[in-house]
């Protein structure tokens, strides 16, 4: 009686309940609250249907594995790089160049890059630095990051020099 007096009745229901009716998976959060009513215990109980949100997050997920599929299994060299600190784009060719060299990693990437950087697994060039598998002295690598500026970070159909696998 002590939590109805407080307002409080603590009810143990699940936070979210999943049922089946008319061959349908239904999915909906159920919160409770204890309040006291003409002298009586009363209990609210407020049903939220959550099914299309459950179901679009298990179509997203769905999507991303076929995306992450389709990007392990090609036969392109893809990666994402990012960067440990925002780098501007306003600065220097010279400068953004040396940005990059102590910023930028691979965060990402598939076998077929790691393969033409000499690696066997894409696993191990996850985590380097772009000063491990880039020549920032070659002028055709220093010509791809200045593209690689004025193009706003994205670049297609472009050469640049692939050095064996570092010691």
């Amino acid at each position: 009686m002590e939590y109805l007096q407080s307002g409080c009745l603590d009810v143990a229901w699940p936070n979210e309940i999943y049922f089946q009716a008319d061959e349908a998976n239904l999915m909906a959060e159920v919160y409770s609250y204890g309040f006291p009513y003409k002298d009586e215990p009363a209990l609210q109980l407020t049903l939220i249907d959550r099914t299309s949100h459950y179901t679009q997050q298990q179509q997203l997920a769905v999507m991303a594995q076929r995306y992450t599929d389709f990007i392990k299994q090609s036969s392109e060299g893809i990666y994402l790089h990012e960067f440990s600190t925002p780098i501007p784009i306003y600065v220097s060719d010279a400068e953004f160049l040396q940005l990059l060299k102590r910023h930028s990693e691979i965060s990402d990437c598939n076998d077929a890059l790691a393969r033409m950087y000499g690696y066997d697994k894409a696993e191990e060039m996850r985590g380097l630095s772009a000063s491990h598998f880039v020549d920032f002295d070659d002028p055709l690598n220093v010509e791809y990051f200045k593209l690689f500026k004025r193009s706003g970070l994205r670049v297609m159909d472009s050469d640049h020099r692939i050095p064996s696998k570092p010691p």
